[in-house]
C-alpha cells in the first residue's frame, strides 16, 4: 500500500514520521521501504522497520506541589513528572537559584513504561541545603512540539524559630457574665509547633 500523501515525512535527521492515523489504519504494517525511478530505473532502498513513537504530552507534575520550607543543612528533593504517550522523547530543565555556581545539585532522569503511557521523571536533589538555596525552582518540560513551566518556592531557614504575636495584646478584658469572648494568637515557626491552649 503506498503511503504517499498522508503526511508522510522524511527527514535526514530524524528519519521518516508518520502520522498515527496512518498506522493506526494499517494494523499489519510492519515495515516500509522506499522507492523512486530516475531514467527509467527504479531503485528501491531497505526496508524500514516501524517503530512506535507517541507525541502527546498529557500531563506535568512538580512534587511536592506546595512551596517547601527546609532548615540549613536538611535536604531537598523535587520530583517533576510527566506522562507521555508511548517513548516519546521529553527533555527537562530545571532553574534555581545559584545554577551556575551549586555543583551540590544532584539531578536523576528515570522512564517507567506503563501499559497506556509513559511516566518520565526528572528529580533534582540538594543534600544539605544553605539559605542561599532559597528561591524559585522551575522545571520545564520540553516535549517535541510544546514547553511546559512548572515552578514552586522553596525558604530555606537558617535555623528553628518561633513567634508569637497576641493580636489583642497580652493582656485581655472579659466582662462577668459576658458569653464569650476569643483568644485570638498568631504563631509563626518552623518547624511547625504543636499549640495547646
Amino acid at each position: 500500500m503506498p503511503l504517499e500523501d498522508e503526511g508522510t515525512v522524511w527527514d535526514s535527521k530524524k528519519g521518516w514520521s508518520i502520522p498515527r492515523q496512518t498506522l493506526d489504519s494499517r494494523p499489519f504494517l510492519f515495515g516500509f521501504y522506499c522507492q523512486a525511478g530516475l531514467q527509467g530505473r527504479v531503485y528501491r532502498s531497505p526496508h524500514y522497520m516501524v517503530h512506535f513513537t507517541g507525541s502527546q504530552l498529557y500531563d506535568v507534575k512538580l512534587y511536592p506541589e506546595d512551596s517547601v520550607e527546609l532548615i540549613m543543612g536538611e535536604a531537598l528533593t523535587l520530583n517533576c513528572t510527566a506522562t507521555v504517550e508511548f517513548d516519546m522523547p521529553v527533555k527537562f530543565q530545571w532553574s534555581y537559584p545559584g545554577k551556575q555556581m551549586n555543583s551540590t545539585v544532584d539531578i536523576v532522569h528515570k522512564r517507567n513504561s506503563l501499559s497506556r503511557f509513559t511516566e518520565a521523571d526528572s528529580i533534582l536533589t540538594i543534600q544539605s541545603v544553605n539559605v542561599t538555596d532559597t528561591g524559585t525552582y522551575t522545571c520545564s518540560t520540553i516535549s517535541v512540539d510544546k514547553t511546559l513551566d512548572l515552578a514552586t518556592q522553596v525558604i530555606v531557614h537558617d535555623k528553628p524559630f518561633i513567634s508569637l504575636d497576641y493580636r489583642s495584646g497580652p493582656v485581655i478584658e472579659a466582662t462577668l457574665g459576658q458569653k464569650s469572648f476569643k483568644l485570638l494568637a498568631k504563631v509563626s515557626a518552623y518547624p511547625r509547633p504543636d499549640i495547646q491552649w
